[in-house]
């Protein structure tokens, strides 16, 4: 039996491919298959012919697809984790072929971000996500001087071609005009003939690399900032290893000028042509660069470099700039999302902060802290951010959006619940006029929990449940659903998780409005009722157990609560001999 060449398999990996496509959109599961089975062959054909481009550079481009498709990773056949890493060497496998190609230069230092953002969530993986991030760094430079240099050779060959166009023009205006042209023998008819039938065969067979532009310098430029940005997160004020490589190495200085030359005088520095590609993502980029500012002043303040106002202040001079440099008919709710989400993780990172402070000792003089200041900034914040995130609900372009209005309602209450929890530093303070008048424990107006007994604290977590609430109606309405009752089987994850939420904010209220009296046994009944109520079978627990986790990893809840919460949830599934989250 003759073995297959090239042709051969990139041919039988195409016919995967194209039926991957097809379901792409209709069927998850079949559109991940068949990228599955394409990688499967384009594997074949690399061990029969390991030099060969094509099948490598499609094989990677086949990793890629899944890996930035949500939808598809319910059905990869190992761990996202293990997933990635075998993107990241199917691409290392075209670069070791050809280290020059822009498009897997980028390719690669994606999968290689993507997969330290993964492992940046497990304390002892740290060490290795800053590495990635480092190669990613290295490959993102490599990529945007290739990039670089192919925009400067194809504008040079456009410039040449203008030239000898031009020049054609002046000798044939100079010679006599013939109407008739020399005919074309039949030999040459036939030898182009040949040379088009040629020239079809390649184009089938050929890999087609886009021609690279300054919107493709853009992306690598984002992505480089993106990957800075993951990084700054990775100081932790309590990992050993970063404070060591900040006191030994001024890390987050050197992030701080290279970031500050991409935005200045790099790819991202926004030029004032009304056409010019950086002023059409101008948002974009502004979005961007306002992330890692704020994940940047994050990592000063875990460092104990700057102190909460300061902090504070970096955030909104940061998104100070979006409000500056682009019109307000431009702005849009995401960019106030964003500026709420910020205000939000200013928030967690200062309550960490200072829950640690009693064991945590610093190798340099520590700024003084004032007990009595620091909880204000981070309640005028979230107040701040409530009424971000009210305007954003009202724009134009969120109005009409029901994905957009889901998505707003479900951080609203999550702001609702820091502010639950950040009033605990206000204990005597609940009444006295002049917080109620600045509206620091007054209920939204307009919301349906307004006046719900036990006071501020009352109102704050009602409202908790009315916001989670109106995000699922919100999103009904973006699937196109119009049944009320609320069926767990026919919902989406996310649907689901919004169930969960809402029914952790009522044992919540519990906790608040009868201060934990018969707790116990009132999350025992509630869970069943909750079960009862969305017809949730036993494996919906499993969820719940995560999504009381999460809630509790994202600072929503009382350590206290959130660990009572959890341990009840996981009992009710250590029964049902079913795996605890």
């Amino acid at each position: 039996m003759a073995s297959k060449t090239p042709e051969d398999f990139w041919q039988l990996a195409a016919s995967h491919d194209k039926t991957a496509r097809k379901w792409r959109v209709g069927d998850a599961a079949k559109g991940a298959r068949g990228f599955l089975r394409a990688i499967e062959v384009y594997t074949t054909g690399l061990q029969q012919h390991p030099a060969n481009f094509e099948l490598a550079y499609n094989r990677a481009q086949a990793y890629m697809t899944i890996i930035q498709e949500p939808r598809f990773l319910p059905y990869l056949p190992s761990p996202q984790v293990d997933f990635l890493r075998s993107t990241i060497e199917a691409n290392r496998y075209v670069l070791n072929l050809n280290p020059k190609t822009a498009d897997v230069l980028f390719n690669t230092g994606q999968a290689l971000s993507s997969l330290a953002e993964e492992l940046s969530e497990q304390d002892a993986s740290k060490s290795e996500a800053i590495a990635l991030l480092a190669e990613a760094l290295d490959l993102y430079d490599k990529c945007l001087a290739q990039q670089a240099k192919l925009i400067t050779e194809a504008n040079e060959m456009v410039r040449e071609a203008e030239s000898e166009a031009q020049m054609r023009a002046e000798i044939e205006s100079q010679e006599l005009d013939y109407d008739v042209l020399p005919m074309e023998t039949d030999a040459k008819k036939g030898s182009n003939e040949d040379q088009d039938m040629h020239r079809e065969q390649t184009e089938v067979n050929a890999t087609l690399i886009d021609p690279t532009t300054e919107d493709d310098m853009i992306d690598t430029g984002l992505a480089k900032l993106s990957a800075m940005t993951i990084l700054c997160a990775l100081y932790d004020h309590m990992s050993h290893m970063a404070v060591g490589l900040f006191v030994a190495n001024p890390s987050l200085s050197f992030l701080e000028q290279t970031a500050s030359d991409l935005l200045e005088n790099g790819v991202l520095a926004v030029r004032p042509q009304t056409q010019d590609p950086t002023r059409l993502r101008a948002i974009e980029i502004f979005l961007a660069r306002a992330s890692f500012m704020c994940a940047l002043s994050a990592a000063y303040y875990r460092a104990r470099h700057t102190d909460v106002s300061t902090y504070h202040a970096r955030i909104e001079a940061a998104y100070s700039d979006i409000t500056s440099n682009v019109p307000s008919s431009d702005q849009s709710s995401e960019v106030l999302c964003a500026y709420a989400e910020s205000l939000m993780d200013f928030a967690s990172t200062v309550t960490e902060i200072h829950a640690h402070l009693h064991t945590y000792t610093p190798p340099f003089p520590s700024p003084a802290v004032d007990p009595a200041h620091w909880p204000r900034v981070r309640w005028r914040a979230l107040s701040h951010a409530q009424s971000l995130l009210k305007t954003a609900a009202d724009l134009p372009n969120a109005s009409k959006d029901p994905l957009a209005q889901s998505r707003i309602f479900a951080l609203r209450a999550a702001v609702e619940l820091f502010r639950l929890r950040a009033m605990a530093a206000f204990k005597e303070d609940w009444q006295k006029p002049e917080w109620s008048a600045n509206g620091v424990v007054a209920a939204d107006s307009g919301v349906e929990s307004k006046g719900v007994q036990g006071g501020p604290q009352g109102n704050l977590v009602g409202n908790a449940g009315v916001y989670y609430r109106g995000a699922v109606k919100w999103l009904r309405a973006a699937e196109g659903t119009t049944w009320k009752e609320r069926v767990w089987k026919t919902a989406g994850d996310e649907e689901r998780d919004l169930f969960v939420r809402e029914w952790v904010v009522n044992m919540l209220k519990v906790m608040v409005l009868e201060e934990g009296k018969g707790l116990q046994w009132k999350i025992e009944a509630g869970l069943e009722r909750f079960q009862d109520s969305v017809e949730m079978g036993e494996e919906g627990l499993e969820m719940v157990a995560k999504v009381v986790k999460d809630m509790g990893e994202e600072r929503l809840l009382p350590f206290l609560f959130a660990d009572s919460l959890y341990g009840h949830v996981s009992k009710a599934i250590e029964v049902l001999d079913l795996p605890i989250p």
